[in-house]
């Protein structure tokens, strides 16, 4: 297995982007900006990324976007991740 060593450059754009991730309000009301940010940042270096739109009588706040990701043509291995961006409001005490 080939590793690399990460760039000084790499590792400053990672502590921006966390930066930039964390300075965004994001709780699951007001999520979209984040998810917006993060469509944008990934489009920005050449990904394809876009939102599906989801609806489910078991949400309790509906218009949730799942934001999909593709990188390459299709063929090969394939890997799916899964994760969130919005938090939960910091409660009392």
């Amino acid at each position: 297995m080939m590793t690399r060593r990460t760039s000084e450059t790499e590792q400053r754009d990672v502590v921006q982007l966390t930066k930039d991730l964390v300075g965004i309000p994001s709780t699951a009301k007001d999520g979209d900006e984040v998810y917006r940010f993060a469509r944008d940042w990934l489009v920005e270096r050449g990904l394809d990324a876009r939102f599906q739109e989801t609806e489910s009588p078991f949400l309790e706040y509906q218009g949730f976007q799942n934001l999909l990701v593709s990188l390459g043509d299709g063929e090969g291995p394939r890997v799916m991740l899964n994760g969130h961006l919005d938090t939960v409001s910091a409660g009392e005490g």
